[in-house]
């Protein structure tokens, strides 16, 4: 009964992820004004809910896994996903304002 659960939650998550793409990829082959509907519906709210979605995932699957191992490798891969957001914002997403650059 838990690996039907885990399965449902596995494509509930998957589907999701379909979504996103399929969003990006309106990027590549609409013009600017459906490229924005796709952004405003699909990737705002994702991005919104992709922190809760980390954590439910990862709690979720290791609960339901009834494994050690597979709750401590879950759990470390929700917080894997949560940290990348942050570490590349201090990275190579940081941007200098540009009246830094004139000094």
């Amino acid at each position: 009964m838990s690996q039907d659960l885990a399965v449902i939650a596995a494509l509930v998550v998957l589907a999701a992820g379909a979504l996103v793409l399929l969003a990006l990829s309106a990027h590549v082959v609409l013009d600017w004004r459906r490229r924005f509907v796709a952004s405003a519906l699909v990737l705002g709210p994702f991005t919104l809910g992709r922190p809760a979605v980390a954590l439910g995932g990862a709690a979720a699957g290791a609960w339901l896994s009834g494994d050690a191992r597979v709750a401590v490798l879950g759990l470390a891969a929700g917080g894997a996903v949560l940290a990348v957001e942050p570490l590349a914002g201090r990275g190579w997403y940081a941007v200098r304002h540009p009246s830094e650059a004139l000094r």
